[in-house]
This record gives structure tokens, C-alpha cells and sequence, in this order.
């Protein structure tokens, strides 16, 4: 029309070219692409035969969690990222056999026998109850999860399961505090004590901005939560019993994420 060469008097042809390598496919139901990074991996050890997929590929699961397993002699299988661009990454470095971002092959893939949720902490319990409905064995980084409704309808789960199922699936949280060989230490010395046990710890996490992820309580769940229950954990370990009551003082800070938990254990330790 008139007024449309008036606003684009020139006229343009853009052109596209696709390019293709080898190893990748575009999997037309999910239209996402899938990277084979590597084809029929021989097994040569007993962890080989546990089949392990990543949900998620940020920089603790492609620093920390995916090179512990690596080493560990685990057969990496899956990894999934929201965008594909990190998991491409993380495939070819730690050479897992593909990369999506297709989330949900992960928890139908039948080669897989266990998955690691290492994704924003508000999914965890979605993809928990999934992995667990699917019956896969869960690695999932802490916090479990964010609220006591999530935790009730995994503790749900994993009761059926275990009721109903000859071998049921494993869910693990990511606590490690608990494994540093200088608490192991500690533990056993702590063994030959039989009274209760008097624990004073004091953590300094450092600073983090009151607009971070971590700090928004419908997506991080806060510090307390998202943080704090590494040494909560500790100290449960440490004093070998159940925690049957706490108290919680807050402390004047600009981000409300300094307190201090006074936690009692059923053998009478604090």
C-alpha cells in the first residue's frame, strides 16, 4: 500500500540457514533440542549401573554436586537447564550422554535410576514428589522443601511407597555438613558421652542483598529455611536425637535474617 512504502520505503529480504551437526537432534514433541554428546558409554564399574540425571546445571551443580558424582564413578546420564545453554555446557564438560531442556524426559526416562534436583528451592518439592511418583532414587539439594504442607505430601509419598513397594525409591537431602571429616571426628567422640549435650554454634554466612533470590520467601524461602537448616542438621546429627521444640529471637538487620535458634532434643541435649 501507499502508506506502507512511505513507512518502509525500502524493502528487505532476510534469509535463514539452518546448520546441522552431528550428534544433535530436534525432538519435533517437545520442540526441544537434544545434544548426544557421546554414544554407548561401556560400563566398567558398579556405580556405572546407577544412571544419574540432573535437573538443573547452575554453578553449584556444574562446580560442586555434578563433579562429586563424576568422581565417584557415577554414569552421568541427562541434564536439563531452563534455556539449554548451560546444560549444553555441563554436558560437554563433565561428558553426560545428552543435555535438554525437556524436563520432564528426565523423570520418564527408564535408563535413569535416580535423579538430582539442584534447581531454585520453591520447585524442590514439586520435583521431588515426581521423581519419587516415578520411582526414581532423589538427590535433591536443600532446602527438601519450603513449607509443612510440601513435607507432609512427600512424607505422604515415600510412606506409600515404602508400604506398598518391595524396594522403594531413596531420598536423599543434600546436608553435608555432617560428613566433613572433622565432624565424623567429633560424632565419635562425642558417643561415649550417655547425659545430654550442650551445644553453642555460631554462623557467620555472610551478607547477601535483601533483593536475592534466596532472601524472597515464596522463591527461596528466606535464609532460615534455605540456609540455616545445613547447621540445624549439623547439630541433629551431632546430638544423636530428634528435635522436639525450638525458640527463635530475631535480631535487628536490614535483610530480617539474623536470629538465634535455641533448639531442645528429646535426650534432654539443647
Amino acid at each position: 500500500s501507499t502508506q506502507a512504502k512511505t513507512l518502509f520505503p525500502y524493502t528487505t529480504l532476510f534469509r535463514s540457514i539452518l546448520l546441522s551437526y552431528p550428534g544433535i537432534r530436534i525432538d519435533s514433541a517437545s520442540k526441544t533440542l537434544i545434544l548426544k554428546t557421546q554414544e554407548g558409554k561401556v560400563l566398567d564399574s558398579v556405580a556405572d549401573n546407577v544412571k544419574v540425571s540432573f535437573v538443573g546445571a547452575g554453578n553449584y551443580a556444574t562446580a560442586v554436586l555434578i563433579p562429586a558424582f563424576k568422581e565417584a564413578g557415577a554414569y552421568l546420564k541427562s541434564i536439563a537447564s531452563a534455556t539449554g545453554v548451560s546444560g549444553v555446557h555441563a554436558a560437554g564438560k563433565f561428558n553426560f550422554d545428552e543435555a535438554t531442556t525437556d524436563t520432564n524426559q528426565l523423570f520418564s526416562d527408564p535408563a535413569a535410576t535416580a535423579l538430582v534436583i539442584t534447581t531454585q528451592h520453591d520447585s524442590h518439592a514439586r520435583f521431588v514428589l515426581q521423581a519419587l511418583s516415578s520411582n526414581k532414587h532423589v538427590f535433591v539439594e536443600k532446602p527438601l522443601c519450603l513449607t509443612t504442607i510440601e513435607l507432609k505430601k512427600i512424607e505422604d509419598l515415600s510412606n506409600e511407597l515404602r508400604s506398598t513397594q518391595v524396594v522403594s525409591p531413596i531420598l536423599m537431602v543434600g546436608f553435608n555438613r555432617r560428613f566433613a571429616p572433622q565432624v565424623q571426628k567429633m560424632k565419635q567422640l562425642l558417643n561415649s558421652v550417655t547425659g545430654p549435650k550442650a551445644f553453642i554454634m555460631t554462623v557467620n554466612a555472610g551478607a547477601i542483598p535483601a533483593d536475592h533470590w534466596t532472601q524472597d520467601y515464596e522463591i527461596g524461602g528466606g535464609r532460615l529455611i534455605g540456609e540455616a537448616c545445613h547447621f540445624i542438621d549439623l547439630l541433629r546429627f551431632l546430638a544423636g536425637a530428634p528435635i522436639v521444640s525450638y525458640s527463635r529471637t530475631d535480631m535487628e538487620s536490614a535483610t530480617k535474617d539474623t536470629v538465634t535458634l535455641n533448639l531442645k532434643f528429646a535426650d534432654g541435649s539443647s
